[in-house]
């Protein structure tokens, strides 16, 4: 989704999503964020914020997801958040908002402090350096790092 807006969209945010939602998500978000990774955190993020989450999922602490569509975030079985890591699912600019769902595949490795941008796919057995920036779809296998993220090897 993208929605216009006259003026600066980010003063509008209450314009896109219920404030009373957004302050629960991230009042939710904020009392799991330290907490250590298991699966009752797990079922947390699916039952109170709508995220798919598979099995044996890892997230670090310090994982932030984006507090306004969380529900958009979809993470397949066997993967590993890394600590501090980011997946957004809406972005501001001056005059617009884009809203678009995230996936990530099974076996997805995200890197500590690795952002993902609206809009990706991340596709089984892709693994994602510390600190990259993935602002576009893979669809191979393989090791990405940078920034923004590009193909470092094929092989994990």
């Amino acid at each position: 989704m993208e929605r216009r807006f006259s003026g600066n969209a980010a003063t509008k945010w209450f314009e896109v999503r219920n404030p009373i939602r957004v302050v629960f998500n991230l009042v939710f978000m904020l009392a799991l964020k330290y907490a250590p990774p298991f699966q009752l955190k797990n079922h947390a993020y699916r039952i109170f914020l709508g995220m798919k989450i598979g099995k044996d999922v890892f997230i670090a602490p310090d994982v932030i997801f984006d507090p306004l569509f969380p529900e958009l975030i979809e993470i397949g079985d066997g993967c590993l958040l890394g600590w501090g890591s980011r997946i957004f699912t809406h972005e501001f600019w001056l005059d617009r908002v884009i809203v678009k769902p995230v996936s990530l595949g099974n076996k997805v490795f995200l890197g500590g402090f690795s952002v993902v941008r609206p809009g990706v796919v991340l596709s089984d057995g892709v693994a994602i350096a510390s600190n990259s920036f993935v602002n576009k779809s893979i669809r191979e296998k393989g090791v990405y790092g940078g920034v923004p993220a590009k193909l470092i090897r094929r092989e994990l």
